[in-house]
């Protein structure tokens, strides 16, 4: 035996030396890449369609410019428009045969080299258990001692994706000009062409391509995209789509002045009959009529403004063409609710007032939007990005925008073409970021017999239906719906539409069933039924420490019990640490995912959790305003009570001030008539009786002394109620009680004397 193990190391250690560097060779030439989600769903995809709508290429960002990427993509894949500029113009130039396609100038750049990892000293190259394992330890977050690990090093991030698009390739460069093969000047128009026929007559379903050239012109004819900053993706398409309408209408028109100047040559019939052929099979194209072309019978819709003067009731009508329609937006609303917002009434008065012409001046009136026409293609532009003045700049709206899959628009006038056409979505541009002065675009689009694929940059990727869905503006994170691409369809293609997929969702339930259940059948021996209900034995007390001592990460498996003759069984123990010992690999993939799924509860607990103590919070701060304005409230109640209390105490003092001021003066006025009357008696008696003015004085003297004690004991019986009816003191009552009583006796005392 040791001389076969000796025979075994001789022969391994006399291999030559020279095959090595071949075999290094071809393992550098023979990179192994993954299978990407995307290969896997076009492993069956069958020939190549003719129409390009089965390939699936990335985009090269230069830095910046993944606005380009999506918006470029999102028309590629309208077929109306991507046929159209394939087949314009119709005819090639002069130099080559008629009908035939021109080709385009691609430049297939080889693979980017996989940089190469640091060397490790004293270390043998790793099993595939342990790549594996070193893989898991990178996506969950962990690196190597002493290495950093950077973000295209990541596996599962999309950097990676992208750096292994790079590498695997192949990559079609467009660098050079092609807008003579066209009979066009090179323009934003042949820089577009030329990324779609790279695309269509590619012989690979996936691959990077890199719009250089493309980009290079755009920024050539306008000026304002020549940095590098980032840049506007709805902005981008409206140019882009001015620019191809600008550049169709004159190659149209130079089509129309070649032509005339060919009939004035008197060129042959033959010529005259293909270039009048041509012309009548393309003039929806725009060579009769420049001003409307494919361009616009696919994009271009007409808005009409009523106007409607509140004066005289005299209607206007104003038509205006678009593009796309941008509209604003609301918290917790939807598409359809700000296109109704969109077309409501408006009231044009104060300084926005109507001039109307029957009333010859400036009035007020309603205003409102309605469509004339619908595009074929309907963009929508969900306007993110408000100008704050407390900002100075820019801000994002996250508001909840709920944008359906299929739209009709309702807003239409009576004389509509087709008001109840039916739209279905099939791309959706996402801005990721905070603002609109930094973030990333990508793309969701809508394939043919494809589903729904995410186009970020170099990276393409099937995702499911559903998760168009999570950009509606209430997600965390940052990425919000921003343009939105409608084409038309009819009833009958969704309803198909809706029972493939059923069949799909079917179909796939179905396999997931059959193999769960080939899973279960192969890792147990047992049935499932016996597997299922074998109880747990009981774990004795002397063996429950022992059964302590082993830390089990994964879920107990019941053992089922061996029959008789075989093995015996082991105690609980040392069973349970055997099983925690050896799981299998579904039992890890199993642990894995429950781990995933408490660690996704407990981040959702704490969240709820969060939430309810902000809701706490907010109650509680609302609750102490409404305790403060309940206070501040009370307050209020009480000073203003007082005050009328105080007003009242006040007005009531004045009036028995003046009632008093009343009684006074009445007392001094019947006073003064009695003084007067007492006077006149007096002096009428005076003349002859004289000797009785001493014995007069004398009565008077008297009669207050005599009668002193009454006026006393008057003024003590009456003073309170005296004092409560005038508001008097008792010493003016008193006082005034004994003038008018020795009044009154003197003057019966002086009667009496002269009576007898």
């Amino acid at each position: 035996m040791a001389g076969f193990l000796t025979k075994i190391k001789s022969a391994s250690s006399a291999l030559p030396n020279q095959p090595s560097k071949d075999a290094q060779a071809k393992k550098k030439d023979d990179i192994i890449f993954e299978v990407t989600p995307l290969e896997k769903m076009l492993q069956n995809a069958g020939p190549l369609r003719e129409d390009g709508s089965d390939k699936f290429f990335g985009f090269e960002n230069f830095g910046n410019t993944c606005y380009c990427n999506s918006i470029v993509q999102a028309l590629f894949y309208s077929d109306l428009f991507r046929e159209s500029v394939i087949n314009y113009p119709p005819y090639s130039p002069s130099n080559t045969p008629n009908g035939t396609r021109p080709k385009v100038n691609v430049t297939l750049r080889p693979p980017m080299s996989p940089t190469p990892p640091t060397p490790q000293p004293n270390k043998k190259n790793q099993t595939a258990s342990q790549a594996l394992k070193q893989r898991q330890a990178m996506n969950v977050g962990q690196t190597p001692a002493g290495q950093a690990v950077k973000p295209e090093d990541k596996p599962d991030t999309p950097e990676y994706k992208k750096k292994q698009a790079m590498l695997k390739g192949p990559i079609l460069e467009l660098a050079s000009q092609n807008g003579a093969a066209y009979g066009m000047d090179e323009c934003t128009f042949t820089g577009l062409k030329d990324i779609f026929l790279a695309l269509l007559e590619s012989n690979t379903r996936t691959g990077v391509l890199s719009p250089q050239r493309f980009l290079e012109i755009f920024k050539r004819d306008n000026e304002m995209f020549r940095n590098s900053m980032h840049q506007d993706a709805h902005e981008f398409y409206g140019l882009v789509l001015n620019d191809v309408i600008s550049n169709v209408e004159k190659t149209a028109r130079k089509y129309q002045e070649l032509e005339e100047a060919r009939r004035q040559d008197g060129l042959t019939q033959s010529v005259e009959n293909i270039i009048s052929a041509a012309a009548l099979n393309h003039g929806a194209a725009g060579y009769q009529s420049p001003g409307i072309g494919w361009v616009h019978d696919i994009f271009e819709g007409v808005l009409t403004s009523e106007t409607r003067c509140l004066t005289c009731e005299t209607a206007s009508q104003r038509d205006e063409t678009f593009l796309d329609l941008s509209i604003d937006l609301e918290e917790h609303a939807s598409v359809t609710s700000c296109l109704r917002k969109f077309s409501a009434e408006e009231m044009l008065c104060e300084r926005n007032k109507f001039h109307c012409d029957h009333c010859g001046g400036l009035q007020e009136a309603e205003k409102r939007m309605k469509v004339k026409r619908l595009p074929k293609i309907l963009t929508l532009h969900l306007k993110r990005f408000k100008y704050t003045e407390d900002y100075s700049r820019l801000q994002k709206l996250f508001h909840r925008v709920v944008y359906p899959y299929h739209l009709r628009m309702f807003n239409t006038t009576d004389d509509a073409e087709d008001p109840d056409r039916l739209y279905e979505l099939y791309a959706v541009v996402v801005h990721i970021g905070g603002n609109a002065y930094h973030g990333h675009y990508v793309s969701i689009i809508k394939t043919k017999d494809r589903g729904w694929l995410l186009f970020d940059d170099e990276m393409v990727e099937p995702v499911d239906k559903h998760f168009v869905r999570n950009f509606f503006g209430d997600k965390p994170g940052m990425a919000t719906a921003y343009v939105l691409f409608y084409q038309e369809t009819t009833f009958e293609k969704v309803r198909e539409e809706q029972e493939k997929e059923g069949m799909e969702e079917v179909k796939l339930a179905t396999q997931a069933a059959n193999v769960a259940h080939e899973d279960s059948d192969k890792g147990d021996s047992t049935p499932l039924k016996r597997q299922a209900t074998q109880p747990a034995p009981p774990i004795p007390e002397q063996d429950s420490l022992s059964s302590l001592a082993h830390a089990q990460t994964a879920p107990d498996i019941p053992t089922p019990t061996p029959p008789a003759g075989e093995i015996p069984s082991l105690p609980v123990g040392l069973a349970a640490a055997g099983s925690a010992r050896t799981p299998t690999v579904k039992q890890d993939g199993q642990s894995k995912e429950d781990k995933k799924r408490e660690k996704k509860e407990r981040e959702a607990v704490e969240k709820a959790a969060k939430q309810a103590e902000k809701d706490r919070e907010k109650q509680a701060k609302a609750a102490a305003k409404e305790e403060e304005k309940a206070r501040e409230r009370q307050a209020k109640d009480d000073e203003r009570r007082r005050r009328e209390e105080q007003v009242q105490r006040i007005q009531t003092r004045r009036t028995e001030q003046e009632e008093f001021q009343k009684v006074l003066d009445a007392s001094k006025k019947t006073a003064a008539q009695e003084e007067d009357a007492r006077k006149k008696e007096n002096g009428s008696a005076s003349g002859s009786m004289g000797f009785l003015d001493r014995s007069k004085r004398g009565s008077k003297s008297m009669s207050r002394k005599s009668f002193s004690f009454f006026h006393k004991d008057k003024a003590n019986s009456d003073s309170p109620t005296m004092d409560h009816e005038n508001g008097d003191t008792p010493e003016k009552a008193e006082k005034a009680g004994k003038s008018r009583l020795s009044m009154g006796l003197g003057r019966k005392k002086s009667a009496n004397l002269l009576s007898s």
